[in-house]
């Protein structure tokens, strides 16, 4: 059995946490969160018998997990993932993991320095069996082309609307279309697709007007004909 700690108590952590417990394989031990009694919530809502955390130093430092699911705002992700992992857990990263690729230099020496570890991004599509076959596919018949678009209305869009700055549009927390996991969900299926040949072109845009996670998200790339 796995034991499970949290940063992050919104809903898509609920969401993790249930499918985790399905696979019988983990248990929650250990919630992070800024304030405590948002902790409690979580850990009653969810029938936790947890431990109760507000300082993530002191989070990291305890042995009551194993493994970290880190859900907090974007640009928290790299850092955060760092010090879990050298605090010797293993990590499960919302997406986006990194914004830069000073971030993932960060988190290559830190896997580096703690090679028994482990951290994966949460990007759960690409494991789908929708997605293997049309890997298989791609892999064994030519492929001259392909665009991928993704669509999906932010529940938080019409906070934004209304005046609010949700932390998933706005920049300061690494938000916005360009840096959140709805401007990354076409590309990042495309490594597992291509199979002889290279990208020439790669186009990614968001619809005019729209600035943050929630808007429509297209991804076009070119390849040499076969």
């Amino acid at each position: 059995m796995l034991r499970l700690g949290i940063i992050g108590t919104n809903w898509i952590t609920a969401q993790f946490v249930a499918a985790a417990r399905e696979t019988g394989e983990y248990s929650l031990t250990a919630i992070y969160s800024r304030r405590e009694e948002t902790a409690q919530k979580f850990a009653d809502e969810t029938r936790a018998n947890a431990e109760l955390f507000t300082n993530l130093t002191a989070f990291f430092a305890s042995p009551a997990f194993d493994v970290v699911y880190i859900a907090s705002p974007n640009s928290l992700h790299a850092a955060q993932a760092v010090q879990a992992l050298n605090a010797g857990k293993n990590v499960i990263v919302e997406k986006p993991m990194v914004t830069n690729i000073k971030q993932m230099a960060g988190i290559d020496a830190a896997l580096k320095a703690n090679p028994h570890l482990f951290i994966f991004e949460a990007a759960r599509h690409i494991y789908e069996d929708n997605f293997q076959r049309v890997s298989k596919f791609t892999h064994t018949h030519p492929i001259s082309g392909a665009t991928l678009t993704y669509m999906k209305y932010s529940s938080k869009y019409d906070a934004f609307l209304s005046g609010k700055n949700p932390n998933v549009f706005t920049t300061t927390f690494d938000g916005g279309a360009w840096k959140t996991s709805v401007s990354t969900w076409s590309t990042r299926r495309f490594p597992g697709l291509a199979c002889r040949t290279r990208p020439t072109t790669v186009r990614r845009f968001c619809a005019p007007g729209l600035t943050a996670p929630g808007s429509c998200t297209s991804t076009t790339r070119t390849f040499p004909s076969t």
